[in-house]
Parts: C-alpha cells; sequence; structure tokens
C-alpha cells in the first residue's frame, strides 16, 4: 500500500507541516466514480500536469534527487482544492456504507482540506502529486 496522493505547495518553506497521508484516497478504486457522479474534475486533473518535463529533467535513480522546475507545473488555487475534497468528503460520508475504507478515505480528505486552508492563509497553490 505505497501509493499516495500528496499536496505540493508553490512555498517550498510555508512555515507549516505539510505532509498528508493520501494513501488511503490513491488507492479508492471508486473516486472516479465519485468525481464523475458529482460532475467534478477527475482527482488525476490535479497531478502534477507536467510528469514528462519531471521525467526529461533526467530524475531516473531513485538514489537521487530530482531537479524541479516548478514554473513548469500547474498550479491551482487552494480555494478549489477546499471545495473540490469537500465535495468528494461530503458525498462519501453520505454514503459510507458503499466504501470499503470510507473513515481512511475522510480522514485523508480532512488532511487535505485542513492543508489548505493553511495554504490559502499564506496565499499558496498546490497541486497532487504520486507517491509510489
Amino acid at each position: 500500500m505505497g501509493v499516495a496522493f500528496f499536496i505540493v505547495l508553490d512555498n517550498p518553506d510555508p512555515g507549516f507541516d505539510t505532509f498528508v497521508n493520501g494513501k488511503a484516497v490513491a488507492h479508492c478504486d471508486e473516486i472516479e466514480d465519485i468525481t464523475q457522479l458529482l460532475t467534478l474534475k477527475s482527482i488525476y486533473d490535479y497531478v502534477d500536469g507536467d510528469m514528462d518535463g519531471f521525467l526529461e529533467e533526467g530524475y531516473d535513480n531513485e538514489a537521487e534527487e530530482p531537479a524541479i522546475d516548478s514554473s513548469k507545473y500547474a498550479w491551482f488555487g487552494a480555494a478549489e482544492g477546499i471545495a473540490y475534497f469537500s465535495k468528494i468528503k461530503n458525498h462519501i460520508q453520505s454514503n459510507s456504507a458503499a466504501l470499503q475504507n470510507a473513515e481512511a478515505i475522510v480522514a485523508d480528505l480532512d488532511e487535505y482540506i485542513d492543508l489548505l486552508h493553511k495554504a490559502a492563509s499564506i496565499g499558496a497553490k498546490w497541486h497532487l502529486e504520486v507517491d509510489h
């Protein structure tokens, strides 16, 4: 269960912890169905929009740190993320019996929402990245 969606801010030193778990959301097979049902963007629309650019920068050795040019990545406003994850969370809470791991998914979404509120307080933008 190593895959996780985590939030990256455009401010590398925001003054608060940016850790979120994100494993339950990444392993929620129904997440795409939920976003479609709610007529929301796919969660993958928020994943760094320039993965090809990331790979072209020469990160092919897991032992080395990638050289990241943040100007190449898509960034989103915190309010958009708060609204997005809140809608998904509300749906899951209303339909928790339909999901095997609803409590853990809601906990991840709460972490996202909390982090995005902090990001909003400093005017930071965000996107998701996938940790393997």
